[in-house]
């Protein structure tokens, strides 16, 4: 997903969704976590006191969403936020340098 602004109806639908797929607290905090390491399902489940499904289902939907990339290593795979508008976003949004 291109979150790049357009200035038309389908970049406010992409923004919206973009939004609506960080707007729980739980989901706000993994993305800090792999804006600052990269981080595995079972490393984030951890974290953030939640199930590995749970985890496992958050990244799959940022991933679809196109807002964690993917890195497989070994048996793994590893998150990172996709992009340094995400991250200024996320910034913005906790008032915080990420």
């Amino acid at each position: 997903m291109d979150f790049s602004a357009k200035g038309d109806d389908d970049s406010a639908v992409q923004g919206a969704e973009l939004l609506r797929i960080m707007a729980t607290p739980v989901r706000i905090s993994i993305l800090r976590s792999v804006a600052r390491e990269k981080l595995c399902v079972g490393d984030i489940a951890a974290r953030m006191g939640i199930g590995v499904v749970s985890a496992s289902h958050y990244m799959r939907d940022f991933h679809r969403h196109g807002v964690v990339s993917e890195e497989k290593i070994g048996a793994n795979v590893f998150y990172s936020l996709s992009s340094s508008a995400i991250s200024q976003l996320l910034s913005a949004v906790c008032d915080e340098t990420i």
